[in-house]
């Protein structure tokens, strides 16, 4: 079986994106669950794989209650991060 082919770097944090959400308090995967129960949220988040220019993240007010995400902000966003982080650590933590 051959290897899904990886076309956007973050796609192997899609796991770590979806915990984050459940797991950024103590309260926050109760929240989503109660949140879901009542039909205020899709707990199915939209990752898209388009290659448009980037978009912001948005949630659709419409009756599907959905988290859109797109392949291409989270690349930008992930890179950003961590190109600070490493600019911070050699140019000042090095020091």
């Amino acid at each position: 079986m051959k290897p899904k082919k990886i076309k956007y770097p973050i796609e192997i944090l899609h796991d770590n994106i979806c915990k984050f959400f459940e797991e950024t308090n103590d309260y926050s995967l109760n929240l989503l669950e109660q949140y879901i129960k009542d039909g205020k949220l899709n707990p199915e988040l939209i990752i898209e794989s388009d290659e448009e220019k980037i978009k912001f993240p948005k949630a659709t007010l419409d009756n599907s209650n959905q988290i859109i995400l797109q392949n291409t902000y989270l690349s930008y966003l992930w890179s950003f991060i961590y190109s600070t982080f490493v600019i911070y650590e050699e140019e000042v933590q090095k020091k």
